[in-house]
């Protein structure tokens, strides 16, 4: 136990060293100038090349081609009435639009924050379990349509841990004997301590090809993995667990519609515990209204295969809606804020399961040190 919370808290430390590392040292200014450039033909740059050296030569007033690159962009925004221009001439509506990308040329720095409500057998009331969630979003062009992104997500709970009754207390008979008392017969006398501990650890890796059907479409497929690393048993599968994970988003002028799928098979761990199958299908549902604020959400579908009864007990379909915006902080930041509410329309009335998630979420964004806009 001691050895997977080093572990957690050795690579939260680092990555969060990473990306302040980055942060500092890299400007947004120079990086998003210099590679604004993508964006025109080389015969303009070969122009603009020449005219610096012609006036280098003269001791003349000097063009700076990430200023004139950046004065072409705007112009070409301001006929379309989308650019908005944050400190240094970064164009916040192009960061704000590949953010959109799952696999894109930034460095997306997740913080979420989900409170959720739970409710159901054998605890008699209602809990609120939160979940904070750091999951960056690191990815590596392979190519102009090919990119290879990985997705650690490292989870610290507040959540409760049930205190079961005695045997003495349900009638005297172990709950796996026939005719002992329910879930719904020892629910008054369930009693829980909150505790603080970190989840399972996840880690997702795609291989995405983009710009497909008019650069409207994105795609990526590739394993993605969960590690019993958790502080807590209680609040870990004790098993290993590997499967496929799928992207498809379809980004519009004003949609962004798709999905993040994944499912997890068991294949190690402790023999004592169940078996795992669950899938986790994050549908994505965004509208933008203009001034880089957009509505819309992402819930997560959780599926329990292993249940007796899937559809009753194994299902939890949440529906929700949300606002988001995109902001320079500091003129060098760029970052997303965002609050959703989730409704789970469809769960399970027989058991302890999730009613209501209120989310809250952050994104920092970075420059790709390998490559970006």
């Amino acid at each position: 136990m001691i050895y997977r919370s080093l572990s957690l808290s050795v690579f939260f430390i680092i990555a969060l060293g990473i990306s302040v590392n980055a942060i500092s040292e890299v400007s947004y200014d120079n990086l998003f100038k210099k590679n604004t450039g993508s964006f025109l033909n080389a015969d303009l740059l070969a122009i603009l090349d020449q005219t610096e050296k012609t006036q280098s030569d003269t001791k003349e007033y000097p063009i700076d081609k990430s200023d004139f690159i950046l004065s072409q962009l705007d112009n070409e925004a301001g006929n379309t009435g989308t650019s908005q221009q944050g400190g240094g001439g970064i164009d916040l509506n192009a960061i704000s639009d590949e953010m959109d990308n799952p696999i894109g040329k930034l460095w997306m720095l997740f913080l979420q924050n989900d409170l959720m409500i739970y409710k159901g057998d054998p605890v008699e009331d209602e809990e609120v379990i939160n979940a904070t969630i750091f999951m960056p979003v690191l990815s590596i062009p392979l190519g102009e349509k090919w990119t290879f992104a990985v997705r650690p997500v490292l989870t610290a709970l507040s959540a409760p841990k049930p205190d079961f009754p005695s045997l003495e207390d349900i009638g005297g008979f172990p709950p796996s004997f026939p005719g002992s008392p329910g879930l719904e017969d020892i629910a008054g006398l369930v009693e829980t301590d909150r505790k603080f501990e970190l989840a399972d650890f996840t880690l997702m890796t795609l291989f995405g090809l983009q710009g497909l059907v008019a650069d409207k479409f994105v795609l990526a497929a590739g394993p993605t993995f969960q590690f019993p690393w958790a502080t807590d048993d209680f609040f870990s599968s004790d098993k290993y667990t590997i499967g496929p994970a799928i992207t498809a988003i379809y980004i519009g002028k004003k949609w962004k519609i798709g999905t993040i799928a994944q499912h997890w098979w068991s294949y190690a761990g402790e023999d004592d515990r169940p078996d795992v199958s669950t899938s986790n299908i994050q549908y994505l549902i965004y509208y933008d209204i203009g001034n880089l604020w957009s509505v819309g959400a992402g819930p997560n579908i959780m599926i329990n295969w292993e249940a007796d009864n899937v559809a009753d007990e194994g299902l939890n379909l949440p529906v929700g809606l949300g606002i988001n915006k995109t902001v320079l902080l500091g003129g060098k930041l760029p970052v997303r804020f965002g609050a959703e509410v989730h409704y789970s329309a469809i769960h399970s009335d027989d058991f302890f399961d999730k009613r209501w998630t209120f989310r809250f979420y952050m994104v920092p964004v970075i420059p790709n040190p390998f490559g970006g806009l």
